[in-house]
């Protein structure tokens, strides 16, 4: 029987690939702030947006905790610019913010179609993951980002929770100080050390 998964998560893995599309880092449902030497990758590595004065009112949008608003302003990227992941990584992360982990991977997809090494969709289908409690497909997609760039912080966090999931400690452990060494100031740390020391 499948465990239920805390709120909690669903809402910190939709704003993660947001912050990595957007260059603001979460802290809090409906707060955000910038993103600064926190080790993530932004969009713009990935493939530049032709709208970048959109992606910043979406970015606006959600750091006020306006969703809905956000999601729009996404999917009017997507129909003006359908070429860019920018758009589909938008519209995925609100549909994970809501809750439908299916209906985010769909549109993660549409942005890995465009981008096979879009690192943002690649962290968004790993919350995706997680949100279900499908550790071991998360891990494969943190796995990919770290391949591709070994120095993303945000899929070493996301690769100590699923292997905590797992009972893989030792590995969970390594991920974690990797974490720590990329993102010094992140409150998640904290949140890892605990989960961490309920695993011994």
């Amino acid at each position: 029987m499948r465990r239920n998964v805390p709120w909690l998560w669903i809402v910190f893995g939709s704003l993660l690939a947001l912050a990595l599309g957007l260059g603001f880092y979460a802290r809090r449902p409906h707060r955000a702030s910038e993103l600064g030497s926190e080790g993530g990758v932004t969009i713009e590595e990935d493939q530049p947006s032709a709208y970048p004065r959109d992606l910043m009112r979406a970015r606006e949008a959600v750091a006020h905790g306006r969703m809905a608003e956000a999601e729009e302003i996404y999917r009017q990227l997507v129909a003006k610019d359908a070429q860019s992941p920018s758009g589909y990584v938008g519209v995925g992360s609100c549909c994970l913010f809501k809750g439908d982990a299916d209906g985010a991977r769909k549109w993660y997809d549409q942005a890995l179609a465009r981008n096979p090494k879009c690192l943002s969709a690649r962290i968004g289908r790993g919350s995706s993951y997680l949100a279900q409690a499908n550790p071991a497909e998360a891990i494969k997609e943190y796995e990919a980002v770290l391949a591709l760039k070994e120095t993303v912080a945000e899929a070493h966090y996301g690769l100590a929770k699923g292997l905590l999931e797992l009972h893989r400690r030792p590995e969970a452990l390594r991920h974690a100080e990797r974490f720590k060494q990329l993102a010094p100031d992140s409150q998640y740390i904290r949140d890892l050390e605990i989960l961490l020391w309920t695993a011994r």
